[in-house]
């Protein structure tokens, strides 16, 4: 072998060796979480054993038949029927009930309000308002210069068999 082919050699060798040893530290580092991980699952699954006689206690004392519970009475009685009498039109209802109503006071007629007399027609006069002297601008403006439009030229057709448009121009 060359002396140039070993110095490749060598560099090559050299970077698989660096190359190795990084993925050996990542398996490395993998296993090590899977341990922690597997520790803290027996820790939780050893909890959940040491918990689940407590709570099947607690299932089997909701299950336990309760002695019922009477409603309560309302502390509120019956509502006393009052007597209802229903007329149409009897003479004797009438004149007892009259009594008592309260009469309608009355009111006396409004107070009349004299016509207004119409105010004699003014002539038209101009608006009055402070003046800057900005009204001769304003007359000038009015009108907007007169804008030359360019004759649009027609395109040319495109041609059938242009599909990707390379004959037509894009600028104007």
């Amino acid at each position: 072998m060359t002396e140039p082919n070993r110095a490749i050699l060598a560099q090559y060798e050299d970077i698989a060796a660096q190359h190795t040893a990084r993925v050996d530290g990542i398996g490395e580092e993998f296993a090590a979480e899977l341990a922690r991980q597997d520790a803290l699952a027996a820790e939780r699954a050893r909890a959940a054993a040491e918990a689940l006689p407590a709570a099947e206690a607690a299932r089997e004392a909701a299950r336990a038949p309760q002695e019922p519970v009477e409603p309560s009475k309302p502390d509120w009685g019956p509502r006393q029927n009052r007597q209802v009498v229903m007329s149409f039109g009897d003479e004797e209802l009438r004149a007892e009930a009259a009594p008592r109503t309260t009469p309608i006071p009355v009111q006396a007629a409004p107070p009349t309000t004299p016509i207004p007399v119409p105010e004699p027609v003014r002539e038209a006069q101009p608006p009055r308002y402070l003046s800057f002297g900005g009204e001769e601008d304003e007359a000038e403006a009015a009108l907007p210069p007169r804008v030359q439009r360019r004759p649009v030229r027609p395109s040319r057709p495109a041609e059938p068999d242009d599909d990707d448009l390379s004959g037509h121009t894009w600028m104007r």
